[in-house]
């Protein structure tokens, strides 16, 4: 009874996305994507867990309405026969509404303008702070308020226009992929008649049934659960000697030791009296300490990469050994979509963005231990509000990865049956076409291309969903700090 009313529940899940109903705050918070998440964390999802696209995002909607902007962009071209041929972009753009151009605009409009206002507020409060006069903090609460207010608006309008511009990029590839395909609904029966071919069509199709129906094509593999700090040790140790990898490690140690040295250097001059402070050989100290971790930086960066480049190569040359030693059984059981995912995408992720990820990911977790450990040291009062702040971006974030490991996993598993299916339509285009059977493939491709969108559908969300929490953490904590100071900075006006 429970299987059956999970799958009941999932199948009226499915069949609403909460997206069309959502208020304006759930739609600005992402508030709407809480029940996939919070399903991400009881178990690992499926496919039936996702949301269905909506109307205006699936694939057929998109090609459909492209094909009526690239017929009505031929037509214009034959009629008034222009010089510059016909323009794709052009049928692509009208293909949509204006009004989803207008809010990618808008929203990266106001995002922009909030990043001017948050210094220029800023500048003004710390003016404001400054003057000696024991007048009321008015005007900087007010500039504070600014502060506050054009961070709560870039964040919430960053990741607006983040999302729009993506699903408009998703509609664009999906309308494309659509109309190229339907290029197969051509007629090409009579050339195949005059040819004398479509009766050896015929025989090879029915041959070709009862084949495959004694193959029995096996699932895609998907690995659940989290990934082990055992395998990135071997990611490294593919491309490298156990030697190299430990020195690659203590080198990105030191450089990230070279990077506060500079901070520290400057907090020792402030710590001298002011004549102390106009010495020529501190400011030459200060240039070679920057001028040595800028080095070391590079430095480091050309040894991290070319080292994950290399595990890349030799985890390329295994997979491909391996594939080289299959047997035909293999080729028959997996489809060549599947093959060619693997070879593509994965491979592909591993020698473009995985190198630059893993090497961002250890900078970024460097950079924060010093960002925090430094100004500790000095200012021990720091870990109180520090302590509390980050196990709630630790708290968000574990939350948030469960699923996004998911979906990660499930779009790499449903993007090789779209390429399955492309290969199987070229393979078999003469007789499809022989058997008027266009309408189902484009229908398939249509299935297909929804099932891998609902799922980048469901990363954009998700992400997004990360992306506006951790901002208004740190929206709030600014706003705690910046009115804490002016209330300390009137305080001790009011006593002086």
């Amino acid at each position: 009874m429970d299987a059956e009313y999970d799958r009941l529940e999932s199948e009226l899940r499915r069949k609403s996305n909460p997206k069309r109903n959502a208020n304006i705050f759930s739609i600005l918070s992402f508030w709407w994507v809480g029940e996939l998440l919070a399903i991400g964390n009881k178990r690992p999802l499926e496919n039936d867990d996702l949301f269905y696209l909506l109307d205006e995002d699936k694939t057929q909607t998109s090609t459909e309405k492209l094909q009526r902007t690239w017929n009505e962009e031929t037509t214009s071209f034959a009629s008034n026969k222009r010089k510059n041929g016909h323009r794709l972009l052009n049928a692509i753009i009208r293909a949509f509404p204006y009004t989803d151009y207008m809010v990618i605009v808008s929203t990266a409009l106001l995002a922009g303008v909030c990043n001017v206002l948050q210094p220029v507020f800023l500048s003004l409060l710390l003016s404001e702070l400054m003057k000696s006069s024991d007048e009321e903090f008015w005007w900087a609460y007010i500039y504070a308020a600014g502060i506050c207010l054009s961070s709560f608006v870039r964040a919430i309008a960053t990741h607006q226009w983040n999302y729009h511009a993506y699903l408009m990029a998703l509609r664009w590839k999906s309308a494309t992929i659509g109309i190229v395909y339907k290029k197969m609904e051509e007629p090409s029966i009579d050339r195949l008649v005059n040819e004398g071919n479509l009766e050896e069509e015929f025989k090879r199709l029915e041959i070709a049934d009862e084949e495959f129906k004694r193959l029995e094509i096996a699932e895609e593999d998907r690995v659940i659960g989290y990934i082990s700090w055992k395998l990135y040790w071997h990611y490294m140790r593919a491309g490298m000697r156990c030697i190299l990898a430990v020195a690659v490690i203590t080198l990105l140690l030191i450089v990230q030791g070279s990077l506060i040295l500079p901070d520290w250097w400057l907090l020792h001059l402030t710590s001298r009296s002011h004549d102390q402070q106009h010495q020529i050989e501190d400011l030459y100290i200060y240039g070679g300490l920057v001028g040595g971790a800028v080095s070391l930086s590079i430095i480091r960066a050309a040894v991290f990469l070319n080292a994950l480049i290399n595990s890349s190569k030799h985890l390329h040359n295994s997979m491909l050994s391996e594939i080289l030693k299959a047997t035909v059984l293999f080729f028959d059981t997996n489809p060549i979509g599947r093959i060619l995912n693997r070879f593509s995408r994965d491979i592909g992720i591993v020698d473009e963005l995985l190198p630059d990820v893993f090497l961002e990911a250890v900078q970024i977790v460097l950079f924060c231990v010093g960002a925090v450990v430094l100004p500790s040291i000095l200012n021990p009062w720091i870990i109180l509000p520090a302590t509390p702040l980050m196990m709630i971006f630790i708290v968000i974030g574990r939350y948030f990865l469960k699923t996004s490991r998911d979906l990660r996993r499930l779009e790499g598993v449903n993007r090789s049956p779209v390429l399955s299916h492309f290969s199987d339509t070229l393979m078999g285009l003469v007789t499809i076409r022989a058997y008027k059977r266009e309408d189902a493939f484009l229908k398939a491709l249509y299935r297909y291309q929804d099932d891998h969108n609902q799922i980048w559908f469901s990363i954009l969300s998700t992400t997004r969903w990360l992306g506006v929490r951790l901002d208004m953490i740190c929206v709030s904590f600014v706003t705690s700090v910046v009115f804490l100071a002016i209330a300390t900075q009137s305080g001790s006006g009011k006593s002086r």
